[in-house]
């Protein structure tokens, strides 16, 4: 079947994304989807919203960049402090390893959202350095804030981090790209590509969940994730025949204490079936 006009298929998926977001007037929404770079259909992108662990990756890029300049070394050696103590997601806490490697917690932050890895990559990187990245690459607005807390305080940052869709969606197109630190990202994509958390946008993929990167397929998907009280974010990139589909979709419940998730997540698969219909019309 012969690919679609391309001006068609931005159309279809504009519309689509519209009726996902009029069809929850209770969300607040950030969308941004690109094809090989280039905007194809949004909504709000330039919005910021809290985006719960989705930066993460500006910590895993601060490190990635680290590690090639030899600032630390791979097989470097961290352990928890008890302020970097935190419940949630993550298998660090649940494994009899008092300490671990710099790229152990990396996979761990990448794969499973490691709260307990990320602390402690972070303490060792510093919050300020992490920041510098985002600002370096032109994202003033889209930042880690804070440490994983199990709990926060009037005086702590309302999110671990916030950002919109535009700039995450960038971001995953130029780490595929090698744009983003050079070659640092290549790094970065390897780790992204492990992420085990495809049940928002990229559920319509249809990937095994544990084996999705660069040597699976011809297709192949790299992506990170955030989830919160009232809060969903899916950022990545789908390297495809067609080109590279980078997308970022940000959900933020106006009311998370009287609104349950399922209408997010209903709105994210809504959004992940959008966007593969319009990678395989463009294929």
């Amino acid at each position: 079947m012969d690919a679609l006009d391309p001006d068609l298929v931005s159309r279809e998926l504009q519309a689509a994304l519209e009726r996902v977001v009029g069809s929850s007037p209770d969300v607040l929404w950030s969308i941004a989807i690109l094809h090989d770079g280039h905007p194809v259909a949004e909504v709000d992108p330039d919005r910021v919203l809290a985006t719960a662990s989705m930066g993460k990756v500006f910590l895993l890029l601060d490190v990635a960049r680290a590690l090639f300049r030899g600032e630390i070394a791979p097989e470097d050696r961290l352990a928890p402090t008890a302020d970097d103590a935190v419940a949630d997601s993550g298998l660090w806490q649940h494994l009899a390893e008092p300490s671990m490697s710099v790229i152990s917690l990396c996979v761990l932050v990448a794969s499973v959202s490691d709260n307990l890895a990320t602390n402690v990559l972070l303490r060792s990187r510093g919050l300020a350095s992490v920041q510098a990245v985002s600002r370096e690459l032109g994202y003033d607005r889209t930042l880690l804030l804070d440490r994983i807390r199990d709990q926060r305080m009037s005086a702590d940052p309302p999110a671990p981090s916030h950002g919109s869709a535009g700039d995450l969606a960038d971001l995953m197109h130029r780490i595929v790209q090698g744009a983003a630190l050079g070659e640092a990202d290549v790094l970065v994509a390897d780790w992204l590509a492990l992420n085990t958390d495809l049940s928002m946008v990229a559920a319509a993929f249809a990937l095994d969940p544990l084996a999705h990167g660069p040597s699976a397929a011809a297709s192949w998907l790299m992506s990170k994730t955030g989830a919160d009280a009232g809060v969903r974010a899916d950022a990545g990139c789908l390297v495809t025949e067609s080109g590279t589909w980078s997308y970022a979709a940000l959900a933020n419940a106006r009311r998370p204490d009287v609104q349950g998730d399922d209408e997010l997540m209903r709105s994210m698969h809504e959004i992940g079936d959008a966007l593969r219909v319009a990678v395989i019309a463009s294929t």
